[in-house]
């Protein structure tokens, strides 16, 4: 049985209206481009 290894990526600024969801997508479809999963979970305060 093979283990495959996760990374995470955290995108974070106490500063808002910064495009921290719009370069968390981005990453998101470059992971897939590459043939990667993807998850991205979004959470506001």
């Amino acid at each position: 049985m093979s283990q495959s290894k996760s990374k995470v990526i955290a995108v974070a600024t106490q500063k808002g209206r910064a495009g921290k969801s719009t370069i968390a997508i981005h990453l998101a479809v470059q992971a897939m481009q590459s043939k990667k999963n993807a998850q991205v979970v979004l959470r506001a305060p």
